[in-house]
C-alpha cells in the first residue's frame, strides 16, 4: 500500500475533523500578509463590509471583509489603490476560506508616481517609445475602431469631429470600462478584438478627463505592452492637454484631446478637395504649355522647305540653272555683237595698215575671247550643276520622300494633323494615307479600334 500522506492510507483514513483541523493549523502558519490591490466593489452590510480586492495587472480578484470601521477609516472607494492587512480564516463547520482585513493603507499620490515612474524607465529600456517602433496612420482609413466609455462625450467628440472633416468615416465603436478595477480588461479585449478586425485601419482609445486615480488604468503595465504589440496603429486620446498617462509614449499617435483625435484620424475633405484641384489646374497648365510648344515646334518643322517634298528644291534649283545658263548665252550674245560692232568700224576707218592683217588680228583676239568665255561659261555650269546634285542627294535623305520609298506612310486625319496614337482615332473615321507615290483615303475598322 503506498500512503497518500504520512501517517494515512486508504486503510487507514484520518476522519473529517482531524483533516479540518490540519488545514486550519497550515493556514494559520501563514499568519497576516501585506497585499497592494486595487479596490473594485466595496458592499457595506450593517457593521461588515465586503470587498473585492483586484489585481490591477491580472484578471485575479480575492473577496474580503473587514469591519465598517477598519473601512471608514482608510476612506475606501471603488478603483482606489490600497494595501491591505489581510488574514485567512478556515471554518472547520464548512470548509469555507475567507480573508479578513485588518487595516487598510491608501497608496499615496507620491508612491503612485513613483511607481509608474519605474514602470516608465522599464519600458523605455525596452524600447517601447521609440520612433521607429511607430507605425504611420492610413491616409483614408476604411473603418475606425474606437475604444470609449459607454455613451461618453469623448466618443461624441471623435465620431462628430471625424464626421465634420470626413462625412464617410465609419466607426467600429466597443464602449468599455475606462475607470476602475475593469477598466485594463476590458480595454485590452477590445483592442484585441479591434486590431483583428478585418477592416480596421487605425484605433482609437479615449476618455474624458478625470483624476490622477482616474487615469491610472491607461498607465497600465499590461495595457501599454498590448498597445505596443498591436498590428493597427493606436491613437491614444485620454483627457485633456495636461493629461500624460503612458499610453500616450507607447501608442503610435498622440492627440492632446478626443476632438484632436477626430481631426486626426481622417484628412480634411476641403482641404484635400483644395489640394485636388490645385494640383490639376498645375497639370492642365503645364500641358497646355507643353502642347503649344510641341505645336510651335512642328509648325516650323512643316513649314520647313525639305518636308514639303524634295522636288519643290530641285524645282528651285533647275529654275536657278535655267536663269544662269540665259544670263550667261546673253552675255555672249552681247560680247559677239560688241566686237562685230567693233570689227566693222574698224574696217571703215583708214590705217595704214594692210586690212587684212588688222582684221586677222581681230578675229584672232575675238577666238581668244570667245574660247576664254565658253571655258568659264563651263566651269560655271559644272560648278553649279555639282552644288545641285550635293543638295540634291542631301535633300533626298533629309526628305520624308525617302522614308516613304523605304514602304513607310504618314496617316492624316480630316483636319490634316498627322495621326500618331492608335487611340485618338475612331471606329468610321476618314483617314488620309500617304505614301511615296501618291495617296489614297481609308475608313478605320472597329475590329481595329477595339
Amino acid at each position: 500500500m503506498t500512503a497518500d500522506k504520512p501517517g494515512t492510507s486508504s486503510e487507514s483514513p484520518i476522519p473529517v475533523r482531524t483533516a479540518a483541523r490540519l488545514i486550519r493549523q497550515w493556514i494559520d502558519r501563514l499568519g497576516q500578509v501585506w497585499v497592494e490591490g486595487q479596490v473594485s466593489q466595496v458592499r457595506a452590510r450593517r457593521s461588515t463590509v465586503w470587498i473585492t480586492l483586484r489585481d490591477p495587472d491580472t484578471d485575479i480578484s480575492i473577496p474580503l471583509m473587514a469591519t465598517a470601521t477598519a473601512a471608514r477609516a482608510a476612506g475606501l472607494a471603488e478603483g482606489q489603490r490600497v494595501v491591505a492587512q489581510l488574514k485567512v480564516n478556515y471554518f472547520d463547520r464548512t470548509g469555507a476560506l475567507t480573508w479578513r482585513a485588518a487595516a487598510f493603507r491608501t497608496v499615496g499620490v507620491g508612491a503612485l508616481l513613483q511607481q509608474l515612474e519605474h514602470l516608465r524607465q522599464t519600458l523605455a529600456q525596452e524600447g517601447l517609445f521609440r520612433d521607429e517602433h511607430k507605425q504611420p496612420l492610413p491616409v483614408v482609413p476604411t473603418r475606425i475602431g474606437l475604444i470609449c466609455g459607454t455613451n461618453s462625450a469623448a466618443q461624441r467628440d471623435v465620431e462628430v469631429n471625424a464626421r465634420h472633416h470626413w462625412p464617410g468615416a465609419l466607426f467600429e465603436v466597443r464602449q468599455v470600462s475606462v475607470q476602475g478595477a475593469e477598466a485594463v480588461a476590458d480595454v485590452v479585449s477590445a483592442l484585441v478584438e479591434l486590431d483583428n478586425h478585418p477592416h480596421v485601419d487605425v484605433i482609437v482609445i479615449t476618455r474624458g478627463g478625470g483624476s490622477f486615480e482616474d487615469l491610472l488604468p491607461f498607465s497600465n503595465e499590461t495595457m501599454l505592452r498590448a498597445v505596443f504589440a498591436a498590428a493597427t496603429p493606436v491613437i491614444s486620446a485620454i483627457g485633456h492637454e495636461e493629461d500624460s498617462p503612458l499610453l500616450d509614449l507607447v501608442a503610435d499617435v498622440r492627440a492632446s484631446t478626443p476632438t484632436a483625435a477626430g481631426k486626426l484620424v481622417v484628412p480634411d475633405l476641403l482641404a484635400e478637395c483644395d489640394y485636388v484641384a490645385d494640383a490639376l489646374s498645375r497639370v492642365r497648365t503645364l500641358c497646355g504649355d507643353r502642347i503649344a510648344r510641341e505645336r510651335l515646334i512642328i509648325g516650323n518643322l512643316t513649314d520647313r522647305p525639305v518636308m514639303a517634298g524634295p522636288q519643290r528644291i530641285l524645282a528651285e534649283q533647275r529654275q536657278r540653272l535655267g536663269d544662269y545658263r540665259r544670263r550667261s548665252a546673253a552675255a555672249l550674245s552681247g560680247r559677239l555683237r560688241h566686237e562685230r560692232r567693233g570689227l566693222a568700224a574698224l574696217a571703215d576707218r583708214p590705217v595704214r595698215q594692210r586690212p587684212h592683217d588688222l582684221l586677222a588680228a581681230r578675229q584672232r583676239d575675238l577666238a581668244h575671247d570667245l574660247v576664254q568665255l565658253r571655258r568659264a561659261a563651263r566651269g560655271g555650269l559644272r560648278e553649279a550643276r555639282q552644288r545641285l546634285d550635293a543638295e540634291t542627294g542631301r535633300l533626298a535623305a533629309l526628305s520624308p520622300q525617302a522614308t516613304l520609298e523605304r514602304g513607310y506612310a504618314i496617316v492624316r486625319d480630316p483636319g490634316g494633323g498627322v495621326v500618331v496614337d492608335a487611340t485618338t482615332v475612331r471606329a468610321g473615321q476618314p483617314l488620309d494615307v500617304r505614301v511615296a507615290r501618291g495617296s489614297f483615303a481609308v475608313t478605320v475598322d472597329p475590329e481595329e479600334d477595339r
